[in-house]
């Protein structure tokens, strides 16, 4: 029976070593702000982030290879700038694959990290900026909205040598932009009943 039970408990650490050798943090890739106000005219910034990794150890990203994409419509790309935290691509601790604004309505981002993994898990925390986008709003009326959204993604791994990909909580993340209605019949209510009261007050200090 001893030997049954020791066999056992030997069995259940071994899977769990080898599940977990296999394990990957469940990343979700989200924009930043998710939503804010803009109008025909103005600059909108969002970053790119992921999330769900391990801060300051294994799993750390080493590769991403990803697709934004924009309504061509309501926005006119303007840049991107990349993270360091897979290196830094001025000293070729990593190198840059992007392609940028290749198609209509899609920007290609790609960097592969030349460091190792130790390397990587000290640099990283649980969440990071991928990139940041910057976009000029070509065309965003009262009451309407656009997005901003993660299309395609091709590449996202692990700092490992077998380079495993990771496992998406969620895979597309969306950043709204909106520009709102005109203010709403409460609001306007208040200002006309704050404006009353400025003019009473004018015409008391009159008298």
């Amino acid at each position: 029976m001893n030997v049954i039970k020791k066999f056992t408990i030997i069995l259940a650490i071994v899977s769990s070593s080898i599940i977990g050798s296999f394990a990957h943090a469940a990343v979700i890739l989200s924009f930043s702000p998710s939503s804010q106000v803009s109008e025909t005219g103005e600059q909108v910034s969002l970053d790119l982030i992921v999330s769900g990794l391990t801060d300051g150890s294994a799993d750390s990203l080493s590769e991403f290879d990803l697709d934004v994409a924009f309504d061509v419509s309501k926005l006119t790309f303007n840049s991107f700038s990349l993270t360091n935290l897979l290196g830094d691509i001025a000293a070729f601790e990593a190198e840059d694959f992007s392609v940028g604004n290749y198609a209509s309505g899609l920007i290609g981002i790609s960097i592969v990290s030349y460091l190792l993994e130790a390397e990587l898990d000290l640099l990283q925390s649980a969440s990071f900026s991928l990139a940041t986008f910057t976009f000029d709003v070509l065309s965003l009326e009262v009451g309407d909205r656009t997005e901003v959204s993660v299309d395609d993604v091709f590449s996202f791994a692990d700092a490992t040598d077998n380079a495993n990909e990771f496992a998406f909580a969620q895979a597309s993340g969306v950043g709204v932009i909106v520009n709102p209605s005109n203010v709403s019949a409460p609001a306007t209510l208040v200002l006309f009943v704050i404006s009353l009261l400025a003019i009473g007050r004018k015409k008391v200090a009159f008298i």
